[in-house]
């Protein structure tokens, strides 16, 4: 955990003059990479996209300007090999890359740094419960040396739905819904 608390903040310093960056992963790590931009939107206010693996070979491959910071997320798994590819094509394009995986032989690692080397593994199926960490603590690291606020908290947005959007209440039971009527689901 300090070492990758420690690479986070350290990221986060190199990459703070950013307004857009791409996460990107495939199979199970393709919702990470979703999870992973929302972090980023959330906490900084900066354009983030999650991209699927393959997709990135077939879309930002081919941007004008590709040097933007790229979060590569590559456990092993069915997914790990093409990963391998790729981060080849992403150097060799100039992205501003950062790899999250965990591999006993340290395959990326020589590749590309930074490199968020989570220790030990887990089934592929289930690895974004332990790769999403690295996304998680860059965002916040980020929102401090950009001193932003997470959820735009600083009043932008107030009167525009912020409501709806920011505020939401944990439901233990069907029973406390409500139905568009003002009737909670115990009354209908």
């Amino acid at each position: 955990m300090e070492e990758t608390d420690r690479l986070a903040r350290n990221l986060a310093e190199e990459w703070r003059g950013a307004t857009q960056y791409l996460c990107v992963g495939g199979g199970p790590s393709y919702a990470n990479a979703l999870f992973s931009a929302a972090k980023l939107v959330e906490a900084v206010g900066v354009n983030a996209i999650g991209q699927e693996l393959e997709e990135w070979a077939h879309i930002q491959f081919f941007l004008r300007s590709p040097q933007f910071p790229t979060l590569l997320i590559a456990p092993s798994g069915r997914c790990f090999d093409r990963a391998l590819e790729l981060v080849q094509v992403m150097q060799g394009i100039g992205c501003q890359l950062a790899v999250i995986g965990y591999h006993d032989k340290g395959m990326l690692m020589p590749q590309t740094l930074p490199y968020f080397n989570l220790h030990g593994g887990v089934d592929e199926a289930l690895s974004p419960l332990v790769t999403s960490m690295p996304a998680e603590l860059l965002a916040c690291h980020l929102a401090q040396v950009c001193e932003e606020r997470f959820f735009r908290a600083d009043g932008r947005g107030a009167g525009v739905g912020r409501g709806r959007i920011t505020n939401s209440q944990v439901l233990r039971q069907v029973a406390g819904w409500s139905l568009p009527n003002g009737q909670t689901r115990g009354q209908a």
